[in-house]
């Protein structure tokens, strides 16, 4: 199965469990150029800096990271516990592993806050 980094998310999601990409409505923040809604910040940051994710950034835990978290965390620092194993592991383990958890992610108007 060939990997797909477009569904790499740079917060630290993986797109390809998320029922937008399932449904076919998006492809991921690195083919849509951060979103298919707009500019997403951490992804904005990420490529200005030159990261792959925001794992690799000392700075991980900022306010940008923390609004994406907000919305998209289930508890407080889920996107954040996986940065830190995305940067440990590298991303193409990353992918392997998460395809291989079950829960599809289901998208809500909520989420839309933090794009411009």
């Amino acid at each position: 199965m060939k990997l797909e980094i477009t569904l790499a998310g740079y917060c630290g999601r993986y797109c390809g469990r998320c029922s937008c990409h399932r449904d076919g409505t998006c492809t991921g923040c690195r083919s849509n150029l951060g979103s298919r809604w707009g500019r997403c910040s951490v992804y904005t940051c990420c490529v200005e800096r030159g990261f792959e994710h925001c794992g690799l950034c000392r700075d991980m835990v900022c306010a940008k990271l923390s609004s994406v978290n907000s919305v998209f965390g289930k508890s407080r620092g889920t996107l954040t516990k996986s940065l830190k194993e995305r940067a440990r592991k590298g991303t193409a383990d990353w992918i392997r592993s998460q395809r291989r958890r079950p829960r599809i992610f289901r998208w809500t108007e909520r989420m839309q806050v933090v794009w411009t």
